[in-house]
């Protein structure tokens, strides 16, 4: 059995305090190394008033941005709750008082992300960040993260849709990896889809437009988005674009005039015809 002599007395002064003083390295001790090198370390920084800051933000980042997140959206809540029954008026100056800023949640969720890339919760972080990001976007270093730690994951189409209000070139890059890298399907289309939306007021980029409405129309046409086809609407709704430019021959259109006898739009051609589209519900 190991025999530990017993520990000498110490002296505590300005001198920094040496680990090895506490133990007896001449015992024949095989935990010797372990106890020096791991746990008195711990123990005299607990003393003293130190963490392991890495390990703690790894361990602990999950809970912390939903704790974040809660405690942000709580307080919105509280605020909503207040405004109910106000008038405008009042509800406008209660919500430009007192909505609670979300620069320091973002601040804090950012930091825990990124010392906690690959956690589970990064992506909720993620998420949570982008409704609040507008047209700034997020912090161009949590886009590395994306792609590094998450271009693979189920929950990227959900990221990616929130991406399409965003201006930055970070937005862009990353958007055309995940159309053309990602191993989700949806979440590739999810990312064309913002690329188009990105741009489409934008006469400049038309013609790229078109090319990525052809590739959603081609590649994703059965793209599922809240349980709608979006693709199908899309196309639908281009084609009818396309169909009444000015310029282009309008569609036939066949119904019943004021007696109950049948007409064609195409009975006309050729003379100036006024169309009223009315309905009655």
């Amino acid at each position: 059995m190991t025999k530990f002599r017993p520990i000498r007395n110490v002296e505590f002064n300005s001198t920094p305090l040496d680990p090895n003083s506490l133990i007896d390295t001449n015992s024949i001790c095989p935990y010797k190394d372990i106890m020096i090198n791991k746990f008195i370390p711990l123990t005299i920084a607990m003393m003293i008033g130190f963490h392991p800051v890495a390990s703690m933000a790894q361990d602990a980042s999950g809970p912390t941005i939903s704790k974040i997140i809660k405690t942000h959206e709580d307080a919105v809540e509280v605020l909503y709750e207040k405004m109910r029954g106000k008038s405008r008026e009042e509800q406008q100056k209660l919500y430009q008082a007192e909505y609670p800023k979300p620069d320091q949640a973002i601040e804090s969720i950012t930091a825990l992300v990124l010392a906690n890339p690959g956690g589970s919760a990064s992506l909720d972080g993620i998420d949570w960040l982008l409704r609040y990001s507008g047209q700034k976007g997020i912090d161009p270093a949590l886009y590395n993260v994306l792609e590094t730690h998450h271009l693979h994951s189920e929950k990227l189409q959900a990221i990616v849709l929130k991406m399409a209000r965003s201006r930055t070139p970070e937005t862009q890059n990353f958007l055309t990896t995940v159309s053309e890298k990602s191993k989700i399907k949806d979440a590739r289309g999810a990312a064309i889809l913002s690329l188009m939306k990105r741009i489409e007021r934008d006469k400049e980029n038309e013609e790229e437009h078109t090319a990525l409405s052809k590739k959603l129309f081609a590649e994703h046409a059965d793209l599922i988005i809240n349980g709608r086809n979006v693709t199908k609407s899309i196309k639908a709704k281009r084609e009818a674009e396309e169909k009444l430019a000015i310029g282009k021959v309008a569609p036939e259109i066949i119904g019943k005039d004021v007696d109950g006898k049948e007409m064609k739009l195409s009975d006309y051609r050729g003379k100036i015809v006024v169309l009223d589209f009315w309905g009655d519900w």
